[in-house]
C-alpha cells in the first residue's frame, strides 16, 4: 500500500518541501501492533497493544494470534506471524 512515509522520528518524511509517499505496508503492521484499541476513530476496534503484552511470561501463542487477528482486520493477508529472540516477524500483504 502506498502512503505518506514517516521517518525515523515518527514525524512525516520530506524530501525537498514535498511529503514522501512510498510503501507503508511495515509502517502500517508497526502502529496497528503498538495501537492501543480505540486510538483509531476510523477503526476503533483496531490495534494489538504490544505495550500490554511485554511483561507477561508465556503470552507468545496469544500475541501471534492477536496480532494475526489485527493485521487481517486491516485487510491484509497474512501468510506467517513468529516470535523469536530477534523480534517479531510478519509476512503479510496488502491486497492488490
Amino acid at each position: 500500500m502506498t502512503d505518506f512515509t514517516l521517518d525515523d522520528s515518527g514525524d512525516l518524511k520530506i524530501l525537498g518541501n514535498n511529503l514522501v509517499a512510498a510503501d507503508s505496508t511495515l509502517q502500517h503492521q508497526a502502529d496497528i501492533i503498538w495501537s492501543e484499541k480505540s486510538w483509531w476513530h476510523f477503526a476503533p476496534a483496531l490495534g494489538v497493544g504490544l505495550q500490554q503484552w511485554l511483561n507477561e511470561s508465556g503470552t507468545s501463542p496469544g500475541l501471534v494470534r492477536v496480532i494475526r487477528q489485527e493485521l487481517e482486520r486491516d485487510g491484509m493477508n497474512v501468510e506467517t506471524v513468529g516470535i523469536g529472540d530477534d523480534g517479531i516477524k510478519i509476512n503479510a500483504t496488502y491486497p492488490e
